[in-house]
């Protein structure tokens, strides 16, 4: 299978305008739940979203299955 990806700075998501977290799949229903629900942490750098004030958040089913 292929996949890609992009890596940017938390900082640099920070400033952006918009953020889409997008997630799909079982596998990661245990860190969504982390980034959504726990302590906004570095530890689990998707939790910053939640301090972003244009964040948009898009799971399937199982990505959310946790919530």
């Amino acid at each position: 299978a292929l996949s890609k990806g992009i890596s940017l700075g938390m900082a640099q998501v920070m400033q952006a305008r918009k953020v889409l977290l997008l997630a799909t799949g079982s596998k990661k229903a245990d860190i969504i739940k982390k980034a959504l629900q726990e302590k906004i942490t570095n530890a689990v750098p998707a939790s910053l979203i939640r301090n972003h004030p244009n964040a948009f958040v898009l799971l399937d089913k199982a990505a959310a299955s946790l919530l």
